[in-house]
């Protein structure tokens, strides 16, 4: 299954940009591709909590399947809607670096559709 991963530091305390992924329902207000989102099984966080995502090509939805308060989180894509996944698993993770500065660690492994096309393209 390929991955993709990225890792930033922000220069904001480690509760704050906890705080902005936590609010699982807005994404929306940070993320500039994703034109509005809102949770729908009416949990705003947690193991369970669900989410959609409207994208330009449409939508997908989502649910926090792991969850360690003000750490990490996990993020399984169940239906990936126009994109070409067949499935996606998303972690999330928030590393204190002092007082003033976060790590925010972005991991993603997925398995795209269209088989050996697919898998050549990931």
């Amino acid at each position: 299954m390929p991955t993709s991963s990225s890792t930033r530091r922000y220069p904001y305390p480690a509760e704050r940009v906890w705080a902005a992924i936590d609010d699982f329902g807005a994404i929306s207000t940070f993320h500039p591709l994703v034109s509005h989102s809102e949770t729908t099984n009416g949990q705003a966080t947690g193991l369970g909590a669900e989410r959609t995502c409207i994208f330009d090509k449409g939508p997908i939805f989502e649910r926090i399947t792991g969850y360690d308060p003000g750490q990490r989180m996990e993020v399984e894509i169940y239906e990936t809607g126009p994109f070409p996944l067949k499935r996606a698993v998303a972690t999330l993770e928030v590393k204190p670096i002092d007082p003033d500065s976060c790590q925010f660690v972005f991991e993603m492994d997925f398995t795209p559709k269209f088989g050996v096309v697919g898998k050549m393209m990931g």
